[in-house]
């Protein structure tokens, strides 16, 4: 968590890359490292501090019952991380994942449900959310019409 703390500011900062905005969407076993008596506590504090925004996911909260009330000052929360992390880029955020591991097991399973006719494997699509079931582990997309870059 330092390592991706540090690099939100610098990027806010204008080092090596600059950023208007960042956010930090932390999901599954992650969210232990947002609580209140962690270690870095005070990193997440000075981050917040600093303009970068820290959201931990609220089912990865319920699933290692962890209050709201007990993260760290700065922490705030949203339903769904996942769901977040899809609203972000559908605004055209950029995505980087820190950890190759999965956040939920079974893995989520994406399904192009409208816009599908013409589309072949590998073709690059811009795409809509439709619904997300993460108890059934399914994400459904829609075909927007603007072509991808």
């Amino acid at each position: 968590m330092p390592v991706a703390l540090k690099t939100a500011e610098q990027m806010l900062a204008g080092q090596g890359f600059l950023a208007q905005k960042v956010e930090l969407v932390i999901c599954g076993e992650g969210v232990q490292a947002l609580l209140r008596s962690a270690k870095g506590a005070e990193l997440l504090k000075q981050a917040a501090d600093k303009g970068v925004k820290i959201v931990a996911c609220g089912l990865s909260l319920q699933q290692a019952k962890i209050d709201k009330a007990d993260l760290a000052p700065g922490v705030q929360t949203v339903d769904n991380g996942l769901i977040e992390v899809i609203q972000l880029q559908s605004q055209g955020y950029l995505s980087i994942g820190l950890r190759a591991a999965r956040v939920f097991q079974p893995p989520i399973d994406g399904k192009l449900v409208h816009g599908f006719e013409s589309a072949s494997v590998g073709d690059r699509l811009r795409v809509r959310l439709v619904r997300a079931d993460v108890e059934q582990g399914f994400i459904d997309f829609q075909r927007v019409q603007t072509p991808a870059p």
